[in-house]
């Protein structure tokens, strides 16, 4: 009950969206001390408080990159364009995704994947369990696997990725079901089912492909505090996942500092020159008058891991 009324301002304390055309989003620096238990080679680089007037700038919960910056869609069918923060003001586009028969009422999308060859751009659909692919030329095609026909209307895809061989990984939000295709889930229905044995009630988010073939993972669990959640970044290998059997994780670090703990659902990561990574994380603010959109930048060096990704306790 506590919990509940913690939340609860957040949760239904909403406005009705107002799409401009194009707004201002104004990033406010927030501390960004590297937390002491953080592995050696992650750092934090810098966090802010993106805040726009436009209202619909907010409810994130998918996030991709691209040369012209981000792409972030939300829980109500918009998707709004902005560069990196370069500065301490850009500019945004909140637009409505295309309409389509297929989604008609309640366009939730929770992941989203961009492939930057094709154009191609893959998207997870809430509560109907479809995936919609938009090619380059705007034109969508829709599929509702059977894999994901169980899964309930808030428990469907919640982390997608399109790995380095063209084959898709995706998680849903409860159950631990776990599910690769062969290909683009449009063409290529064979699928694979594995589990997913989650830590501590944490639960996907949003999930991105590393250099190496291995997957970055987002995940999240309620806890004590405001918000009360608890993020974390885990490692997953695709190479190890078997038919019916639990996918192994890591643990690379928990996200629950009080400067910026907030509930993150959006993950992009791009290659550094120096052949570190830069990993971006977008919290969603659920269009709650006491949550904020927070974007967060780390630069993690894989090559300096610790032991503490392979002691079997951090998972």
């Amino acid at each position: 009950m506590a919990l509940a009324c913690l939340i609860a301002p957040g949760q239904w304390w909403r406005s009705v969206p107002v799409v401009d055309a194009t707004h201002a989003v104004r990033f406010a620096p927030l501390d960004a001390e590297t937390p002491p238990e953080w592995p050696t080679g992650l750092t934090l680089v810098q966090a802010w408080h993106l805040d726009a007037a436009n209202s619909g700038f907010s409810g994130f919960s998918a996030l991709v990159l691209d040369d012209a910056g981000f792409r972030a869609f939300s829980d109500f069918g918009l998707v709004a364009r902005f560069a990196r923060p370069t500065r301490r003001t850009a500019w945004i586009e909140p637009q409505a995704l295309p309409r389509a028969r297929e989604i008609p009422a309640t366009p939730d999308v929770e992941a989203a994947v961009f492939d930057p060859v094709s154009g191609n751009l893959w998207l997870s659909y809430e509560y109907h369990n479809a995936i919609r692919r938009i090619d380059a030329r705007g034109q969508s095609r829709f599929v509702r696997p059977p894999v994901l026909a169980p899964l309930g209307d808030n428990s469907g895809v919640e982390a997608m990725a399109r790995l380095r061989d063209g084959r898709f990984v995706m998680l849903a939000e409860r159950t631990g079901l776990g599910a690769v295709f062969a290909g683009d889930p449009i063409a290529k229905p064979e699928v694979t089912r594995f589990r997913v044995a989650w830590p501590e009630e944490y639960r996907p988010t949003d999930m991105a492909v590393l250099p190496d073939g291995r997957v970055l993972i987002l995940v999240r669990t309620l806890a004590w505090g405001f918000p009360p959640v608890s993020s974390r970044l885990m490692i997953g290998d695709p190479a190890a996942i078997r038919a019916g059997q639990a996918w192994d994780l890591t643990t690379l670090a928990t996200i629950d500092q009080s400067d910026w703990r907030e509930n993150y659902e959006g993950l992009a990561v791009e290659p550094a020159a120096d052949g570190a990574l830069t990993l971006w994380l977008m919290s969603d603010n659920n269009r709650g008058a006491l949550q904020r959109n927070l974007l967060l930048k780390l630069r993690w060096m894989p090559e300096k891991q610790t032991a503490r990704e392979a002691d079997p306790a951090s998972r």
